[in-house]
Parts: C-alpha cells; structure tokens; sequence
C-alpha cells in the first residue's frame, strides 16, 4: 500500500517577522511581530507533480507596540492539510503550496499570564500559501526552502483587535525522506 501511495514524511522549521499597522482600532499603532515554529507532515504522490499533503505546526510569536509599550506572546498549533506543486522532475525544482487549517492559540501579557483582558484561548480557521525552491540530492531525500505565509481568519492575535489582514510569515526550511516504494519480491514467470 505504502508503495502504490509514494510517501513523504517531512519535518521543518522557520522564522520570521513583520511589522504591521493597526488599521481597526488606533491607527497609529505599530506592532512589530517575530515568530519561530516547527512542524512536520507526509505527502502523498512522491513521484507526482501535483502532491497533496497534511501537517501538523506548533509555534509562538511575539508582539510588541513600542509607543504604548505593550508586548505580547502567543503560543498556536495548527493542523493542515493542502497541495503542493513540483513541476519539474529534475534535481532541482520550484515549488508551490497552498493550504487550509485550523489554529489554535494560547494569548499570554508580557506578565506571562491573562491575555489583556481578554479570553485565554483563541481557535480560528485559515488558508495559506508558500513559494521556493526544492533540491532533491537523493533519491529518498529532499531539501527545500519556502517563503510561507498563513493567514488566520482573526484579527486578535494579540489579544485585541489588529491589523486586517493579521498574518504569520517567514521562510522555511523542509527536510523530506521519501520512503521506498516496496515491489513484490516474487519474480515473474514471464521475465
């Protein structure tokens, strides 16, 4: 079965950071947000161009407004699932992923406790996308590196309203082994 299906398991990490105005509430705000997370995942297809994959990421960003002197930490995991694009089937190839998942987060003051005020926890849907390269230097192992980005539908990750278009985003680094496929042992009377 793992043969037919042509498996990848991957792991990753990454790192980021943007600055964004609250255009919501006090438009003079100017949050500056860095993030760090680490994931891991399989998809199915290894051979094929068109992939379709499901993932599994923790991570925590951390958010501060320097005018008002506010900073905040949220720790999220989000589970995954989507497409990916290899057009080429050469060593190195660009690739192309788009995906929908659900983010859970945990909302802390830079106290470490509450979350200003506002409900601890903060659950929310959301799509995604990520462009790079891919460098398949073995047969069963692939290197690639990504600029991704998720995009929550929430404006409150830092526990009050944001920006509009609130988002996590930064480059990637994937590692995959793609497991062997298993052929039947026996030979064939006809070979």
């Amino acid at each position: 079965m793992i043969g037919l299906i042509g498996l990848q398991i991957g792991l990753w990490g990454g790192w980021g950071g943007h600055t964004s105005m609250n255009d919501l509430v006090a438009p003079n705000e100017q949050w500056h947000r860095f993030y760090g997370w680490g994931g891991g995942g399989v998809r199915f297809l290894s051979k094929r161009k068109i992939q379709p994959l499901l993932w599994v990421e923790a991570g925590r960003l951390i958010s501060q407004e320097r005018i008002q002197r506010a900073l905040t930490r949220t720790h999220w995991s989000a589970v995954g699932g989507g497409l990916r694009l290899r057009p080429l089937s050469k060593v190195v190839s660009p690739i192309l992923e788009g995906c929908a998942f659900r983010l859970n987060a945990r909302l802390y003051s830079h106290q470490g406790s509450g979350n200003l005020g506002k409900a601890a926890t903060l659950s929310a849907n959301g799509v995604g996308w990520g462009a790079g390269i891919s460098w398949q230097f073995h047969p069963q192992i692939e290197l690639a590196i990504l600029y991704q980005r998720r995009r929550p539908f929430t404006n409150r990750l830092e526990g009050r309203p944001g920006p509009a278009r609130d988002r996590i985003e930064g480059f990637i680094g994937q590692l995959a082994v793609i497991l062997p496929s298993f052929e039947a042992s026996t030979p064939s009377r006809y070979q």
